[in-house]
């Protein structure tokens, strides 16, 4: 139970950007907090769940936007989960629950945002909907994915090498059995936009897609069989419903369907299933690892070349001209690391050749000249 507790927290968007300040791996954890309490919610309700219930969504809907349609999924999915098992009294207590979560959520704790941008701009999710919506999506999406449906999109993602590449166009051949090195040191960046998911997230959906089919044909009986696929499903709904669900860092959730998948075939009593889970289970640990091991070694190396470079700057006896760009807030970090240092705008560096401060992707330049 440990290995399946690891592996539920260790989604890979969850890890790539834990040493960052993005927050949809936070998001992810939350909607991972969120399903298990509604599986436990359908199995025994209590008073403490609904509470738990409650507290997660409100934490989730001010969180990001894409907080709102999630938990409205999960909510409704509960209820059909009800329905579907003729507990008409869990279904109607699942419509309070998700009544009460939204109102505490949106009205109470989000009144700004969101009652303040309907109040303000015509639209609770402005600036990305409404009148005057602000498009952040199309500059950031790779040359292969601008065009297609969001089916075609998203499984595009799915099954391609992962890559953060703005060139990256659809592969013509089927995946290799192993991924190049390159899928799996560019998870060193915060939000790999093609195969976020892992390395070997995709060859994972297709090997478990066809094993599952085999042992659906020798399993007998199926303990729980409805119940798992009902939860995938409502997953998978969730996943979808994103217009941008080929980009992991907004569809974080995904990680849970082959893991639940996998967790469900290891418990089975047919050793074919049985097997199909290990192996599963397995492929998605080393996934994390390969994931873990590129982000955090490169975080590793880079801070070490950042506290080398800000030894060395502090050594000047002169005040070096600094542009911080929009990274206002590095100041502190030099100031810190007793640095002297003076704001200029780059036009105004008085040197012939300035220097970029490690880890602001070119954003802040000085001079010590």
């Amino acid at each position: 139970m440990v290995w399946f507790a690891a592996l539920t927290a260790a989604n890979p968007v969850t890890l790539y950007q834990s040493l960052s300040y993005y927050v949809d791996g936070s998001l992810g954890a939350l909607l991972t907090a969120i399903a298990a309490v509604s599986l436990l919610l359908f199995l025994s309700p209590t008073k403490t769940l609904a509470a738990l219930w409650i507290m997660l969504g409100v934490l989730a809907i001010n969180l990001k936007f894409t907080g709102v349609p999630y938990l409205i999924i999960a909510g409704v999915g509960l209820v059909l989960m009800a329905v579907a098992n003729r507990r008409w009294s869990l279904a109607v207590h699942s419509v309070q629950l998700l009544t009460v979560t939204l109102v505490s959520a949106v009205v109470i704790v989000g009144y700004n945002p969101y009652i303040g941008n309907t109040v303000d701009h015509g639209h609770p999710f402005y600036p990305v909907r409404g009148d005057h919506a602000i498009d952040i999506m199309t500059p950031v999406t790779p040359k292969g994915l601008q065009e297609g449906g969001r089916m075609e999109k998203f499984l595009t993602a799915l099954f391609s090498d992962s890559t953060n590449a703005m060139e990256f166009t659809p592969q013509a051949q089927p995946l290799a059995l192993l991924p190049p090195a390159t899928s799996i040191t560019g998870f060193a960046n915060t939000d790999m936009r093609v195969g976020g998911w892992g390395p070997l997230f995709g060859r994972i959906v297709a090997l478990l897609g066809v094993g599952l089919l085999l042992c659906l044909l020798v399993m007998r009986p199926v303990s729980n069989g409805r119940l798992v696929a009902g939860a995938c499903a409502i997953i998978l709904v969730s996943v979808l419903a994103n217009p941008e669900a080929w980009w992991a860092r907004y569809t974080p959730q995904l990680w849970l369907i082959p893991l639940s998948l996998g967790v469900w075939l290891f418990l089975q009593s047919s050793k074919v299933a049985r097997g199909l889970g290990v192996v599963t289970l397995s492929l998605l640990s080393l996934n994390t690892l390969l994931v873990a091991g590129a982000y955090f070694s490169y975080n590793q190396a880079a801070n070490a070349e950042l506290k080398t470079q800000l030894v060395d700057l502090a050594k000047s006896t002169a005040a070096i001209q600094v542009d911080f760009g929009p990274f206002a807030a590095l100041r502190e970090r030099l100031a810190a690391a007793g640095v002297p240092f003076e704001t200029v705008p780059t036009t105004t560096l008085q040197c012939n050749a300035p220097l970029v401060l490690l880890g602001t992707f070119d954003k802040v330049w000085l001079c010590r000249e």
